[in-house]
């Protein structure tokens, strides 16, 4: 598995759980409870993923916030941007049609910026096995800590990676709709130590006093 970003991947709060009026033809979901007599997912391969992700099978009396819980389940596996359900009438109950938006493909890491502690090469080869297969905001998240605690093992405890994320009409995730995941890297340089607040010690004795030094 791998890892995004201190920034949150879309809330499934805002994930659409249909709440409006039902039509004849797809009636949508309501606050009473209802018999799922079977379930059927649209828009992804990861459909025995979806499946296993629910608490609601087959045969249950469930909820409309029972459902929305399942979407929240749902969205959590990492691989969705959007996640929403409608249910429409079958023999014996209605069948539940759970349809997601899978995220674009990872086609490429960029880093934005140059970077000293770690080579380019190092740091995108930790992407190496996710480039190529459906991005998952989980796994994309974990390589940032992963990368994040590398810095820190080196003595870089103020670096931070932060995933430049994509707000675009056609995707709100972290990638552009091309597949690109854009990365800025703040490796924790300090730049230079200045001393303010002192009356009574001369800067430099308080300065020699400090380990670090500027560059680390």
């Amino acid at each position: 598995a791998a890892p995004p970003p201190t920034e949150s991947a879309p809330s499934v709060e805002t994930t659409p759980v249909p709440d409006a009026s039902p039509s004849p033809q797809e009636p949508l979901l309501q606050a009473d409870t209802m018999k799922i007599v079977e379930i059927d997912v649209v828009g992804t391969a990861y459909k025995d993923a979806v499946l296993l992700s629910m608490f609601t099978k087959p045969g249950d009396d469930v909820s409309a916030e029972q459902i929305r819980n399942d979407l929240r389940r749902i969205y959590g596996l990492g691989y969705f941007l959007d996640v929403t359900a409608t249910r429409q009438p079958a023999e014996g109950g209605f069948k539940l049609v759970v349809m997601v938006q899978e995220n674009p493909v990872l086609r490429e890491v960029r880093i934005l910026n140059e970077t000293q502690v770690f080579t380019r090469e190092q740091l995108l080869d930790v992407f190496k096995d996710q480039v190529g297969k459906t991005a998952n905001f989980n796994d994309i998240r974990e390589i940032k800590e992963k990368l994040e605690e590398a810095y820190r093992q080196r003595g870089y405890a103020l670096a931070s990676l932060r995933i430049m994320q994509n707000q675009t009409e056609e995707n709100g995730g972290l990638l552009s709709p091309e597949g690109v995941l854009e990365l800025q890297i703040n490796e924790g340089l300090i730049e230079d130590i200045r001393v303010s607040g002192n009356q009574e010690t001369k800067d430099y004795v308080v300065l020699r006093e400090i380990t670090l030094k500027p560059g680390e």
